[in-house]
């Protein structure tokens, strides 16, 4: 296994310390928790997205948290969309609803 301080075997790896210490990340307001509280009592949001997903076996080679990852980035992606677009949206976190295994 390759470590470095952004990546583990040529994946992204997001953790507080990267977000914090990382001027370079564009910052992502839509994202609330990647907010702060200064932020959202100043925002007018008019929209809010919950990302939910099943948390189930996905054979041998995904994770048991596949869904909820899917939807968190389809949530995120489609609030910076329309957040360049002038929408004022907010992603809450995602909930990981029920479990199969």
């Amino acid at each position: 296994m390759t470590v470095n301080s952004t990546t583990v075997n040529s994946r992204p790896v997001v953790s507080a310390a990267n977000i914090l210490t990382d001027l370079s990340m564009p910052p992502r307001p839509y994202v609330l928790a990647e907010t702060t509280w200064k932020t959202v009592r100043e925002t007018a949001y008019e929209v809010a997205i919950l990302p939910w997903g099943a948390t189930e076996p996905h054979n041998f080679h995904l994770p048991y948290g596949t869904d909820n990852y899917e939807s968190a980035a389809i949530a995120e992606r489609s609030a910076g969309i329309a957040w360049k677009k002038g929408a004022k949206v907010i992603v809450l976190p995602t909930v990981p609803f029920g479990v199969n295994t």
